[in-house]
């Protein structure tokens, strides 16, 4: 089967009045929503530099060794070793680490991707000839690609993501006697590469074989340890 289908569509002089007419109001409606979300903004802008400007006069720095009393409720600065009570661990493919805060599984599908490409002449008279071409190759990816909304969905349907990626967040992290609240422990994106403990398949030529490799053992790619 090919993996390359064109179609040829013809628009008449009317349609592309009415399509024009209806750009023009569409056009009008988003400049008073760019306005207005330019307004809002610019105000979120002022608010944010006033604030880290309060910041740093009241910023008070404090020692990782201890909680002091004295600054509850006050914004702190201090640095040192990151730890956890609570490591995290991937159960599923059995890796984790003493030391580890954050881990951060990378999951992605060999599967079915659509491209579309059209290319519009004018005629004679005022219509228009697209023709639009879908073409279908095997990719790499992240996320699940729908393939029931494809044009040409026979012999390229892609099946369900059995594993996604995710990020596993350790609950006992800790920056000397301080606790690290999740919320700061999300901010933390400095993942270093982990060895995966399983090979990637080399996935068949044929969408049956794309079909049997959507498994488990064979999603997973790359795995991230932040800590």
């Amino acid at each position: 089967m090919s993996d390359r289908f064109t179609e040829t569509t013809r628009t008449g002089f009317g349609s592309r009045i009415v399509s024009s007419f209806v750009g023009v109001l569409i056009g009008f409606l988003l400049i008073i929503v760019a306005i207005v979300v330019l307004w809002w903004n610019e105000g979120r802008a002022v608010q944010a530099a006033n604030a880290l400007a309060q910041g740093e006069r009241t910023l008070v720095e404090a020692s990782p060794d201890n909680v002091d009393p004295a600054l509850s409720g006050k914004l702190v600065h201090l640095t040192g070793q990151l730890s956890t009570t609570s490591p995290v661990r991937d159960a599923q493919f059995g890796v984790g680490g003493n030391d580890v805060v954050r881990l951060q599984r990378h999951v992605e599908m060999y599967q079915w991707k659509e491209t579309k490409e059209s290319h519009t002449t004018q005629n004679t008279g005022g219509s228009e000839t697209t023709e639009t071409t879908y073409s279908y190759s095997k990719v790499w990816s992240d996320r699940p690609l729908d393939s029931s909304d494809y044009r040409h969905p026979d012999g390229h349907q892609n099946p369900e993501m059995p594993l996604t990626s995710r990020t596993f967040d350790s609950n006992g992290a800790h920056l000397g006697a301080y606790r690290v609240d999740q919320s700061v422990l999300a901010q933390m994106d400095a993942f270093a590469p982990y060895p995966s403990p399983m090979r990637r398949r080399r996935p068949d030529s044929t969408p049956r074989a794309i079909r049997s490799i959507a498994a488990p053992t064979a999603a997973a790619r790359r795995l991230a340890i932040c800590g």
